[in-house]
């Protein structure tokens, strides 16, 4: 089944720096109640050129492991630090972190981005050139949700949840909670909204100061549940 949501990535992304999958074709092979969205790949694009769309691709379907995982088996560079140990950037801990709180495996949960092309910080790329971004690769997650009779999909960016939102009719909230910053001064709001067929949306904050473990996890849970405060 990878393969023929492979066949939704448009050509022309194949040879740039980015990523379509970061599960293999076992997260991506059955039903599945969750779908995991970032915004998009991180990193310099110039000096991850090697690590194109293309050779993503292949890595999630072409594996000895098809159960291989971005968030575990591969060495990531956050900031300037050089390569760690497998699984071991701080992004990868705190998607092993909330996958190990919702009681899930990892390895068998479909997790991508909105859209598939690198960049150092989202903001970087033009308004108007994320916006066509995002709905060039939007076919590919409405045949992943379709095909895999997805439930829940977490967003793990405000962005990305707003886009997920208008895209499914995601408009009612039916559960929320709140997390407060390291200084206690701010507060970030997860919600959890619900479309017309079912399908609910968690949107949490990104995990720069704020971990996704704690109410976050529990607002997926409810959602997974099927349960609403």
């Amino acid at each position: 089944m990878i393969e023929e949501f492979a066949e939704l990535i448009r050509s022309e992304f194949m040879g740039k720096s980015g990523a379509a999958f970061h599960s293999g074709r076992l997260a991506f092979s059955r039903s599945r109640d969750l779908y995991v969205l970032g915004l998009n790949p991180g990193g310099d694009p110039e000096s991850h050129k090697h690590l194109t769309v293309e050779a993503n691709k292949k890595k999630a379907f072409g594996s000895e492991r098809s159960d291989w995982s971005a968030y575990l088996d591969e060495s990531w560079e956050p900031g300037n630090r050089g390569k760690l140990p497998r699984g071991q950037a701080p992004f990868q801990l705190e998607m092993q972190r909330v996958m190990d709180c919702l009681g899930l495996e990892l390895r068998e949960v479909p997790a991508s981005d909105v859209f598939f092309l690198r960049s150092r910080q989202a903001h970087m790329i033009d308004p108007e050139e994320k916006k066509r971004l995002r709905e060039q690769c939007w076919p590919f997650h409405q045949e992943v949700i379709r095909r895999l009779d997805i439930r829940v999909i977490l967003c793990l960016y405000r962005e990305a949840a707003e886009f997920v939102r208008d895209k499914t009719g995601a408009d009612r909230c039916v559960d929320r909670a709140f997390e407060l910053s390291k200084s206690g001064k701010r507060k970030y709001w997860r919600e959890c909204f619900e479309a017309p067929g079912g399908l609910k949306v968690v949107q949490i904050t990104r995990p720069t100061g704020i971990p996704w473990v704690g109410n976050a996890c529990e607002l997926t849970k409810r959602a997974l549940a099927g349960r609403t405060r």
